[in-house]
């Protein structure tokens, strides 16, 4: 049974709207994720100048555990009002 033009026009059309929705919905995406990193880089900027403990706190040297290596801390004085 042969299809009819008009039929496949607006199986074409409906594929074209599909396609088109999702393209919208990547673009969106898109700018949210591009939004998101221009917000991510300066808070990740100010959290680097932060002690990385909020009490004063000696620090630990690198070391080997059951095998396992650990990173080393240097000392921090805490975080201030």
């Amino acid at each position: 049974m042969p299809i009819s033009l008009s039929a496949a026009k607006e199986e074409d059309a409906g594929h074209w709207c599909a396609s088109k929705t999702a393209w919208a919905l990547v673009s969106r995406e898109r700018a949210f994720l591009r939004k998101a990193a221009e917000l991510y880089l300066p808070l990740h900027a100010y959290q680097k100048t932060l002690p990385w403990s909020r009490e004063p706190h000696p620090g630990w040297l690198e070391g080997t555990e059951r095998g396992k290596e650990h990173s080393g801390r240097p000392g921090t004085p805490g975080w201030t009002l």
